[in-house]
């Protein structure tokens, strides 16, 4: 055998060696996608509301069978979801180079669905009541729990609890009820007009609703535990509502006040336009108020006064109290709430109107105000205090530093009264007792001036500040156009009610009379006045 022959022998045995070798197990081949970046995620049975970009849905996604779901804002590349079923899920994860600034650094890529496995779905709670409201244009009946809570929409807020049912559970209320101010403690009825909002934006409710009536409104012990538990005594409460004899609860008259307050067996206050005062006995949660009485203005309009005589007679009517939070209920024999009161926030010395109530008549007592007569005081920003005496208007400076005050001179204007009898000495009085002043105090709705030596001043109330319209007025002094102030004749009445129609109206001392006037600002025009055409001989 040749040379060529033996080189073309060996050369087909390796040839064949190595088709021999191809005919073996199949190499393996390095998948596409490292195992390092594939990781196991769980995906929940259903879409949830949520909020990116915009209000969107959003998956359920957990990496542990055992944690809770959370939001998953983005998308898995190459997964179709169906609602109502549970999935385990490969995905591939890889990062994003300069993602736009909404978007996500990170993108999941389906590899490979592992368990695609049924639930039983349940009717879910809606997270708002919106879910569950009618067709838009609609008036619909909401009841509203007795605290809000905190939650997050847009960002941390707090939100009403409501349902549309008396015995369904409530459910979180992202929005808001024109015209309704919630006021914890209590469960309330309303009626709600319910109406599309045209182009709302990205992220606000498409509807829109509003108050059409408050149907009832109910305390309740909410879940919220109060830090503080508030004193029946040292307090000073304001009405929000009362009950009527025939078992309606009204609130009271906007733009009136009514107060009480409890201290060492005494019960004062205001009861709309005039001061009231009278006792009361305590034992535990039972009490009992006493006979009252009170000045004796009038007051308009007339329910304002109906008001008064109504909350008056009520009084002798309670049986027990109970605070709850910052209110007060005074409840009567059967147990029903005869008032609701809220605490008053405290008063300031400056900017609030002050009644006197007492003063040092100079000899050691202090003696009450003059029946008849009305002694005012007005603490300014500016370091003036002023108001009037009971006859004539006064000013003067002051300053504080502290608890410490120091009140004068005093001026005044330099008319005479006749009426009632004493007037100008108690004018005289207060004048000076102010002037002796050097500390202050105020609890609650009251003021004290005191001296050196602890001893009572004066005493003052502060007491919602009088209007021009809607008030009665009584004539101390008019000129008598030879450009002299006169005060009325002894025994003569001279009144003025300036009503809210812009009609002026009273008697003349004879004669009733009207005319109509215009206010601009303080400025005032009156007339043309017509009377009835009585005569009076005397006085």
């Amino acid at each position: 055998m040749n040379n060529k022959a033996k080189i073309l022998i060996l050369t087909l045995l390796v040839f064949g060696m190595l088709l021999a070798a191809c005919g073996g197990e199949p190499a393996t081949v390095e998948p596409d996608t490292p195992q390092e970046n594939v990781k196991t995620v769980y995906v929940g049975p259903e879409l949830v509301d949520c909020e990116g970009a915009g209000p969107q849905k959003c998956m359920q996604i957990k990496e542990n069978p055992q944690d809770d779901y959370s939001l998953f804002y983005d998308q898995i590349e190459g997964f179709d979801f169906e609602e109502g079923y549970e999935y385990e899920l490969q995905v591939k994860e890889e990062d994003v180079e300069n993602p736009p600034a909404d978007a996500s650094s990170i993108k999941w890529t389906l590899v490979e669905v592992v368990n695609k496995t049924p639930v039983q779905q349940t009717e879910s709670t809606p997270d708002s009541a919106e879910a569950e409201l009618p067709p838009e244009g609609e008036i619909v009946t909401m009841y509203v729990g007795p605290e809000e809570v905190e939650c997050v929409g847009v960002g941390p807020q707090t939100c009403l609890q409501v349902k549309l049912s008396p015995d369904s559970e409530y459910t979180l209320f992202y929005d808001h009820i024109d015209g309704f101010e919630h006021q914890p403690g209590f469960a309330y009825e309303l009626l709600v007009l319910v109406e599309p909002v045209e182009n709302p934006p990205a992220d606000a409710s498409t509807l829109r609703y509003t108050l059409i009536e408050e149907v009832g409104r109910t305390p309740m012990e909410t879940e919220t535990e109060v830090e503080e538990t508030k004193s029946l005594e040292g307090t000073t409460w304001s009405l929000i509502s009362y009950l009527t004899p025939n078992g309606e609860s009204l609130n009271v008259l906007p733009d009136t006040r009514i107060t009480i307050e409890f201290k060492d067996g005494q019960i004062a206050g205001s009861a709309g336009c005039n001061n009231y005062f009278g006792t009361y006995e305590l034992n535990g949660d039972a009490l009992s108020i006493g006979p009252t009485g009170s000045s004796m203005r009038f007051c308009e309009p007339e329910e304002v006064m109906l008001q008064e005589t109504a909350y008056l007679a009520l009084l002798s009517t309670v049986t027990s109290y109970e605070i709850a939070g910052d209110q007060l209920q005074l409840k009567n024999e059967a147990g029903d709430n005869v008032f609701l009161f809220a605490e008053e926030a405290a008063v300031s010395l400056t900017g609030t109107n002050w009644e006197v109530v007492s003063y040092n008549n100079g000899n050691q007592a202090v003696i009450s105000v003059i029946d008849g007569t009305r002694i005012t005081a007005v603490f300014g920003d500016d370091g003036v205090m002023g108001g009037s005496a009971g006859c004539n208007n006064y000013s003067a400076g002051f300053e504080t530093e502290g608890e410490n005050i120091v009140i004068g001179p005093a001026a005044s204007t330099e008319m005479f009264c006749a009426d009632p009898e004493g007037v100008m000495d108690q004018e005289t009085l207060y004048l000076a007792a102010i002037q002796s002043a050097t500390v202050f105090s105020i609890d609650n709705d009251m003021l004290e001036l005191r001296d050196d030596n602890g001893a009572l001043q004066a005493s003052f109330r502060a007491v919602e500040p009088l209007a021009l319209p809607g008030s009665a007025w009584r004539l101390l002094f008019h000129n008598n156009g030879n450009e002299a102030m006169v005060s009325t004749i002894i025994d003569t009445e001279i009144t003025a009610v300036f009503g809210e129609d812009g009609t002026l109206s009273g008697s003349a001392g004879c004669n009733s009379y009207t005319a109509s006037y215009e206010l601009n600002g303080d400025e005032i025009s009156i007339g043309p006045a017509a009377s009835t055409r009585k005569f009076c001989a005397e006085p």
